[in-house]
C-alpha cells in the first residue's frame, strides 16, 4: 500500500512539474524570434514623463524609427519616411532588444509589437520620457 501511495505521489509531482514547465514555455514563446516574423506597421506612440502622458509623435524623436518593418528569418526591410533599407536580422534583433539608431526592448502583446525604452531629451531643461511605440501585424 505504501508503495502505491509513493508512486501516486511521484506521478502527481511529475505532472505538476510538467504543467508548470508548459505554462512557462507558453508565456516565453510569444517573445521568440519566430514570433517577430511578418509585416509590422506603425500604429501608435506614447510617452510618459513621470506618470503624466505627453503628446508625442515619431517626428518628435531625434532619430527616426521605421514606419513599417517586414521582418524575415534573416533580414528586416525597414521603411522610413525617406525610403527603405534592408538590415541583417541578427544586427537589429539582439535577444529581447531591437537596435536602430538607439536600442529598445521588444515584446509581443495582443498581436502588437511594442518597443519600449527610456528617452532622454537634451536641451535647456533636460527631460526623461518612458516611450512605447506600437506596431500592428499586417
Amino acid at each position: 500500500m505504501r508503495r502505491v501511495i509513493k508512486k501516486l505521489f511521484l506521478s502527481v509531482f511529475i505532472s505538476v512539474i510538467y504543467g508548470i514547465s508548459a505554462v512557462c514555455f507558453a508565456q516565453n514563446a510569444g517573445n521568440d524570434k519566430a514570433s517577430l516574423r511578418g509585416k509590422w506597421i506603425f500604429e501608435d506612440i506614447t510617452a510618459f514623463e513621470g506618470n503624466v502622458q505627453q503628446a508625442f509623435g515619431l517626428d518628435d524623436l531625434c532619430c527616426e524609427l521605421p514606419r513599417e518593418m517586414d521582418i524575415r528569418q534573416d533580414g528586416i526591410v525597414c521603411t522610413w519616411k525617406e525610403g527603405s533599407d534592408t538590415a541583417n536580422y541578427d544586427f537589429v534583433v539582439r535577444g529581447n532588444g531591437m537596435c536602430f539608431a538607439f536600442c529598445t526592448e521588444w515584446q509581443i502583446v495582443d498581436n502588437r509589437l511594442q518597443l519600449t525604452w527610456t528617452y532622454d531629451v537634451a536641451g535647456d531643461t533636460p527631460r526623461v520620457f518612458d516611450m512605447k511605440v506600437t506596431y500592428k501585424l499586417n
